[in-house]
């Protein structure tokens, strides 16, 4: 793949990933000078490939055109040789292999995270909106997040040596762990911040971009 090529693919896949991106999102995710990311997301827009949305939350968005030519652009991505011979394609297929069972895991924790078990009788329990009134709650969550964040760890390292850009998924959700872990609660679902719900949910659609597959063709 060529340089232009390369750059067209981390837009395209940044702008999927996040739905609609703005110039200065983009040129923070795909580490390019903003000047040289907008002129190229222009030329994007000629080609039918992105459009830009209007208003306060505007931004970049991608085409069904812009789909069909980021399937292609991530098939070449990884028919590459890879790592001491063995195919990228094979390696991401492996590690998604092993994402599946932990994803599993992590959002059943997140639905504990949003609703905690409350005992209503001898024999009954129910279920209410975690108000985080309970810290001794929320710490247990946390650190059962932590044993996954140490499964999910090793993982990446191996996703990181297929392809590079994955790890930057490492950098973030330890950022976003030692945050919550600090006590500020928001990184863990909130959206508005890049917690690790957002980093681990735009991982997993990373993850299905890169082998061409959506979120139906996997648990």
């Amino acid at each position: 793949m060529s340089v232009t090529d390369h750059l067209e693919l981390d837009l395209l896949r940044t702008v999927k990933l996040l739905g609609v991106a703005s110039d200065a999102t983009l040129a923070t995710r795909v580490r390019h000078d903003i000047a040289a990311v907008r002129s190229s997301a222009i030329r994007l827009e000629a080609g039918g490939l992105v459009l830009l949305r209007r208003g306060h939350l505007g931004g970049w968005s991608l085409t069904a055109d812009g789909r069909s030519r980021l399937a292609e652009l991530s098939s070449a991505e990884v028919d590459g040789a890879g790592v001491e011979g063995v195919g990228v394609r094979h390696l991401v297929i492996e590690v998604h292999r092993r994402f599946t069972p932990v994803n599993g895991d992590f959002l059943t924790l997140c639905t504990e995270w949003q609703l905690r078990p409350v005992t209503t009788g001898a024999t009954s329990a129910d279920a209410v909106v975690n108000d985080h009134s309970q810290p001794e709650y929320d710490a247990a969550v946390i650190a059962r997040l932590g044993e996954i964040d140490a499964a999910i760890q090793p993982l990446l390292a191996d996703a990181s040596a297929a392809l590079e850009r994955f790890a930057q998924y490492r950098q973030r959700l330890t950022f976003a762990l030692t945050r919550l872990s600090a006590g500020d609660l928001d990184w863990f679902t909130r959206p508005v911040v890049d917690s690790y719900h957002s980093v681990w949910f735009e991982l997993h659609e990373d993850l299905l971009t890169t082998l061409g597959l959506e979120r139906s063709d996997s648990t």
